[in-house]
C-alpha cells in the first residue's frame, strides 16, 4: 500500500505585488509600454497598474507596411486614450514620452507624421518633460526627417530635456516651442555627403528661443561634422545661452581643431566650459 507524501514546502509568495504602488510603477517604468501594459494579466492587482506609470515608451518599433502602420497608431492612441479614461475624470502625468520608429520607406513615415504630432501635443498637456521622437528610414539608412509647420506643434511649456535626432537645420525652430529646457542632445546621422549642399545653406535665425536665454543648462553635439552649418549652430548656442554650464562636443575631427574654432566664439555664459571628445 502506497503513502502519499505530504509536501511541507512554503506557499509561493508574491514579494513583488505586495511591494506600494508607486515603486511598481517606477519598476514599469523602465519597460517598453507594450510590456508594461502586458502585465495587466498578471492578477487583480496589476489590471489598472499601468495606467499610472509616468513615461510612454515606444521603442524598437519596425514600420513595414500600411497595415503595421495603422496598427500601430492605434495602439499609441488605445494607451494614452485608456490613460485618461482611467484617470476618473482627471489625467495621469506623462513625464517622459519616447519614440523610435523604423520606416521601411519614405511614404509611410509621412502617412505617421500627422499622428505623430497629434500623439506630442496629448502628451505635452500631462505635464511632460522629456520627449525624444527617432524616425529611421531603412532603406536609405538614415534618419527621415519629414517636413512640418512647427505651429501645428503646441509650446512644450514643462519640457526640460530634449533629444533631437538629424534635425541640425531645425534646431532654433524646435527650441522655439522649448521655453524651459535645460538639457539638449543634438545627433546626427545622415550622410555628410548626401546633406552637404543644404547644410552649407544654414541662415542663423533672426530670433534667440526663450530657453537659450533664460534656461538651458547643458547642451551635447554628437557626431559633429566638418561642415560649416555645424559649427555655426554650436556657435550660435554659445553666443546666446546666457546661463549654459557645459557644451560638449563628441566628434570623430580632430579635438584640438574643433577646440581651436570654438573657443574663439564669443559666450553669452562666462562660466560655460567647453568638451570636446
Amino acid at each position: 500500500m502506497s503513502r502519499r507524501r505530504i509536501s511541507t514546502a512554503a506557499p509561493a509568495v508574491d514579494n513583488i505585488s505586495s511591494l506600494p504602488e508607486v515603486i511598481l510603477c517606477h519598476i514599469l517604468s523602465f519597460l517598453p509600454t507594450k510590456e508594461a501594459v502586458a502585465t495587466s494579466v498578471l492578477s487583480k492587482r496589476w489590471t489598472n497598474l499601468w495606467h499610472s506609470v509616468d513615461t510612454i515608451n515606444f521603442t524598437d518599433i519596425q514600420i513595414h507596411r500600411s497595415k503595421s502602420n495603422y496598427t500601430f497608431n492605434e495602439s499609441v492612441y488605445s494607451v494614452l486614450v485608456s490613460r485618461d479614461a482611467a484617470a476618473a475624470g482627471g489625467s495621469h502625468l506623462i513625464s517622459s514620452f519616447c519614440l523610435k520608429i523604423s520606416y521601411s520607406n519614405h511614404r509611410l513615415a509621412h502617412l505617421s507624421l500627422p499622428n505623430i504630432i497629434k500623439w506630442i501635443n496629448l502628451v505635452v498637456q500631462r505635464k511632460l518633460k522629456h520627449l525624444s521622437v527617432d524616425m529611421w528610414n531603412e532603406i536609405e539608412n538614415k534618419v527621415n526627417q519629414p517636413q512640418c509647420r512647427y505651429e501645428e506643434v503646441t509650446i512644450f511649456h514643462n519640457l526640460t530635456q530634449l533629444k533631437l535626432y538629424d534635425g541640425f537645420n531645425l534646431a532654433p525652430q524646435v527650441l522655439q516651442q522649448c521655453p524651459k529646457l535645460q538639457n539638449l542632445d543634438l545627433y546626427r546621422y545622415e550622410s555628410v555627403e548626401n546633406e552637404e549642399d543644404d547644410q552649407e545653406n544654414w541662415v542663423e535665425p533672426g530670433f534667440v528661443p526663450q530657453c537659450l536665454l533664460s534656461s538651458l543648462i547643458t547642451c551635447t553635439i554628437h557626431d559633429l561634422s566638418d561642415l560649416p552649418s555645424d559649427f555655426l549652430l554650436a556657435k550660435y548656442i554659445l553666443r546666446n545661452a546666457k546661463i549654459l554650464q557645459t557644451m560638449t562636443i563628441c566628434s570623430y575631427g580632430e579635438p584640438s581643431e574643433i577646440e581651436r574654432k570654438l573657443l574663439s566664439c564669443p559666450k553669452a555664459s562666462a562660466t560655460c566650459r567647453l568638451l570636446v571628445s
